[in-house]
């Protein structure tokens, strides 16, 4: 198998494979940064309610049996955001991901942010619930009144304080162009527009600016990835 030094373009890369679900907010991330690069890759989708990610064949690639399950040539890695990290270093993706330490720093609390405090909060309280009924219980009225309480003191003043820690602030995460820590949000977010529009995060202004400075800027590009896992 071939490792490709990190940080560095190789002119004779492989094409990557990407196993996963579109129904998945952590899969089409990486897809659309493939798709906005130009990255020729091939896609291999993964039917979760079949059991296809927990196969021998699949779990010899990924142990943890999750997608988006990334495969280079033999060499295999799972979790979207390593994966996000991994084809912008293989490919010196340097505008979605800076290699100036006081940049990529930015893009690291914001990768950080997103899957250690929003979200548990959007996604098991006010997305999941509605769009998993069968398999996630609707909250409780007192852990749905500390969740809205958690977004409004917590998760939105840190969301501003992100964008505010470049030196020339933008309508995104990434400053005045989208990071790879705006992809992780596109998806959770119009998913939750979709299936929960009267909650505290359909319904925060900054939320919804947010939402549709990234669709204008990378739906006309992506419909068939943003919008099926939107469906």
């Amino acid at each position: 198998r071939r490792i490709h030094s990190v940080g560095r373009k190789n002119t004779t890369m492989s094409k990557l494979t990407i196993h996963g679900a579109l129904l998945s907010n952590n899969v089409v991330p990486p897809l659309i940064l493939l798709k906005e690069k130009n990255i020729e890759f091939d896609f291999k989708p993964v039917d979760l309610f079949k059991g296809e990610s927990r196969t021998p064949s699949f779990r010899a690639m990924n142990p943890m049996h999750c997608v988006p399950t990334m495969d280079d040539d033999g060499y295999t890695l799972w979790e979207s955001k390593a994966i996000l990290r991994y084809i912008c270093n293989k490919y010196g993706l340097d505008d979605w991901y800076p290699t100036e330490t006081d940049k990529r720093v930015i893009c690291d609390v914001a990768l950080d942010f997103y899957n250690n405090s929003f979200y548990p909060v959007v996604s098991r309280i006010f997305l999941y619930p509605h769009l998993f009924p069968t398999i996630y219980s609707t909250p409780s009225p007192a852990d749905l009144a500390a969740a809205e309480k958690t977004f409004n003191d917590e998760i939105i003043p840190t969301f501003k304080k992100i964008k505010a820690m470049h030196v020339s602030p933008g309508e995104f995460l990434g400053g005045a162009q989208p990071s790879i820590a705006d992809l992780c949000f596109i998806i959770l977010l119009q998913q939750t527009f979709e299936y929960n529009k009267d909650c505290v995060v359909s319904k925060t202004p900054q939320m919804v600016q947010y939402l549709k400075s990234l669709q204008r800027k990378l739906n006309p590009k992506h419909p068939e990835h943003i919008k099926a896992a939107a469906a």
